[in-house]
């Protein structure tokens, strides 16, 4: 039975909203969308055009796939001063490892309101999307699975040294 088309657009819209914040569907034969609640950046490491940023993964749910947790590092190509690509590994413990590109974009104002920062200046929303393109052991139920994740980004200048912060914005996860 089909919908009306307004009730089909409401409810597309009301998907589209949510994307940010609530794990993937898996497309079909895959696992079931893993979602981690908690993650601790690293800082980032700069070296020959490219940014690593590495961060620890908690609060992952299809223990039997991540064991619970891992560690992923995210490789950024930096040309002209901006990130052309983003290309990522997660190693889960003791479960094999998940590996993805993703795409990097400003996130919605509705959303980067909710990062901190301090008087005016806002800590930047960046959202990652991407594909589990290849994977190993048990994780590889990943493999075809959407990853998505919303960060906060702080910058600050100290000493004429630029810093880079980041963390999860409140409230969202990272779905894989």
């Amino acid at each position: 039975m089909r919908r009306p088309v307004p009730t089909r657009m409401f409810a597309l819209a009301l998907a589209a909203g949510s994307m940010l914040t609530v794990p993937l569907a898996a497309t079909a034969g895959a696992a079931t969308p893993t979602v981690c609640t908690k993650a601790t950046f690293s800082p980032t490491t700069t070296a020959s055009g490219k940014t690593t940023a590495k961060s620890t993964l908690g609060g992952c749910n299809n223990p039997a796939v991540t064991g619970g947790s891992g560690v992923l590092v995210a490789t950024y190509t930096i040309k002209g001063g901006t990130a052309s690509g983003v290309a990522g590994k997660i190693t889960w413990k003791g479960t094999g490892t998940s590996s993805f590109t993703v795409k990097s974009g400003a996130g919605p104002a509705a959303q980067a309101a909710k990062c901190h920062g301090t008087g005016k200046t806002k800590d930047s929303l960046i959202v990652s999307s991407g594909t589990i393109t290849a994977a190993t052991s048990k994780a590889a139920a990943l493999k075809g699975t959407k990853f998505v994740e919303s960060l906060c980004i702080h910058s600050a200048t100290v000493g004429g040294k630029v810093t880079i912060t980041e963390y999860l914005l409140p409230g969202s996860k990272i779905a894989i």
